[in-house]
């Protein structure tokens, strides 16, 4: 699961800087030497997509880090999700995700936006 997580927070990272926020500026999570707080803070809603994959590969036999299971998780990046009205790939979804936090904090709206799975979409990114 933690490589699936390194996965997404890492595409997360990209998309809070791409907003123009500070990754080591977090809502929750703080530590000086962690440059990732906020990324640590948006991930939380997004693990049970990661968990999903995961338990799809482990009934499928997947139980190692082996390079082919490293291509499924990486896979969770195109899987289909629902932001709001938006479907689309996880990738471009966690860019529409933090734009929802960027309006939370300018006080345009008052709930995010978490990208949500569309029905089995995260099972067929994991190879089922």
């Amino acid at each position: 699961m933690n490589y699936g997580y390194a996965i997404v927070r890492a595409a997360l990272a990209r998309a809070i800087v791409a907003a123009g926020l500070h990754p080591a500026l977090g809502l929750h999570h703080s530590h000086r030497s962690n440059l990732f707080c906020l990324a640590d803070d948006l991930i939380e809603p997004l693990r049970p997509l990661v968990d999903a994959c995961v338990r799809q590969l482990a009934f499928a036999g997947e139980t190692e880090l082996t390079q082919p299971v490293k291509a499924e998780l990486l896979d969770l990046l195109t899987a289909e999700v629902q932001v709001g009205e938006f479907a689309g790939p996880l990738m471009v979804s966690l860019h529409r995700y933090v734009a929802s936090l960027v309006k939370a904090l300018e006080g345009v709206a008052r709930e995010l936006e978490v990208p949500v799975r569309c029905n089995s979409a995260v099972t067929a990114a994991c190879g089922s």
